[in-house]
């Protein structure tokens, strides 16, 4: 969810390709559509040859990752990089801090919200990490620590793991599973080696926030190693790396920086 984000989606690898002009105005369409971003203001501010940079500011940091994902689901868009301003220092210490129990006087309020915040975050994390699931087509939301997830998967294999997943995160009370299972169309089977993995990764890295991180590939599954200054940049590297294509998991070995 947050500042400098790139994403590769997969699914719109060989998306037909559109100019820079008509990309644009359909990713404005796209994120003007879309309810939960009406009390933002996120702009486009270019595309050049498919990549796209976001702007404008987000109300949370919540909207600010919806952006991200909403943008990078247009086809024809090969990545996104986010200039988007958004209140990263509070969000974060909602997202990852871990939900404490309420007693019953305590009613509903912004303990709720938090653990809810950090719920999403940490069962978007485990989605990223297991390769069972197409994590970036999986959408989460969560009320009162009931888990919904929506979205379109290929098997009921995936839709089984991915509750699996939700169900494993703390402070989970129940899962809504309302995926839905739309077997897709065979694509070419063809696995990108190791080497050539790493190098994209990296190049999907190439931007201020996220150069540092170090990345190792075997077999399909990226591990991810170094330090980064928040919650927020630790859940966009995972994104960004999952977000590859031929990615099957990603391993997060990095550590928060110290305070």
């Amino acid at each position: 969810m947050h500042n400098l984000l790139q994403v590769v989606a997969p699914q719109h690898e060989k998306a037909m390709q559109v100019s820079d002009d008509a990309l644009k105005q359909r990713i404005e369409q796209t994120l003007q559509a879309d309810p939960s971003l009406n009390s933002s203001e996120i702009t486009v501010q270019s595309v050049n040859q498919g990549v796209v940079l976001l702007g404008g500011t987000a109300k949370t940091l919540s909207a600010h990752l919806r952006a991200v994902e909403v943008a990078a689901g247009v086809p024809g868009v090969r990545r996104i990089a986010s200039e988007i301003q958004s209140p990263e220092t509070m969000a974060d210490a909602e997202i990852w801090r871990d939900p404490k129990p309420q007693s019953p006087s305590e009613g509903h309020g912004v303990g709720d919200t938090a653990s809810d915040i950090w719920i999403t975050s940490a069962t978007k994390m485990r989605l990223l990490a297991d390769s069972e699931t197409p994590a970036l087509d999986i959408n989460v939301d969560t009320l009162s620590g009931v888990v919904t997830l929506f979205g379109i998967v290929s098997s009921q294999e995936a839709k089984a793991a991915a509750e699996a997943d939700a169900r494993k995160v703390s402070g989970v009370k129940r899962v809504e599973n309302e995926l839905q299972v739309v077997a897709s169309a065979k694509q070419a089977a063809g696995k990108v080696r190791d080497e050539e993995l790493e190098r994209m990764v990296k190049k999907a890295f190439d931007t201020p926030d996220l150069k540092d991180i170090s990345i190792e590939v075997k077999n399909g599954v990226v591990r991810l190693t170094g330090t980064v200054p928040s919650g927020g940049r630790r859940l966009e590297a995972a994104v960004a790396a999952r977000s590859v294509p031929g990615v099957r998991a990603v391993e997060d070995d990095l550590r928060l920086e110290a305070v």
